[in-house]
């Protein structure tokens, strides 16, 4: 957790815990349900949609899987950002890799390469968009911020 985030004194300060998902009283923590709620309805500068997964990841596999797992997700982010960023494409790319799994993310990744083979940058990033929006809707997820 970062400074700043509202559960750091409970978890890390009263708990010693690192993270909400290894707490044993997250389903019945009040301030946990708030932030479940929130998630569910609107995002503010980033996707909260994943936030229970994640904990639900946290609490199944344990932290340092799910540092691993997110490790892998920024690997497949930055090639994206490398090859597919024509400016303006930042944020939309970090949703994905918040919402997708790494393995959609990568296969987005490797059929965009393929589909965009030849193709300047403005139109490789504009298909590397309808694959990752293509592979969030097979998942009942979109990708555009919920305000």
């Amino acid at each position: 957790m970062a400074v700043g985030c509202a559960f750091i004194t409970c978890a890390l300060k009263q708990r010693g815990i690192e993270s909400c998902g290894l707490c044993a009283d997250r389903e019945n923590c009040a301030r946990w349900q708030k932030r479940r709620q929130e998630a569910t309805s609107r995002d503010s500068f980033v996707s909260y949609r994943a936030l229970e997964d994640n904990f639900q990841f946290i609490a199944r596999e344990g932290l340092a899987a799910f540092d691993q797992a997110q490790r892998q997700k920024e690997a497949v982010l930055k090639e994206m950002l490398r090859d597919f960023n024509e400016g303006r494409s930042c944020s939309f790319y970090c949703r994905a890799a918040t919402v997708l799994d790494t393995e959609s993310l990568a296969t987005a990744l490797t059929e965009a390469r393929r589909t965009a083979l030849g193709l300047d940058i403005k139109a490789r990033a504009k298909a590397l968009h309808a694959i990752l929006d293509a592979a969030a809707r097979a998942k009942g997820q979109e990708l555009k911020l919920r305000q």
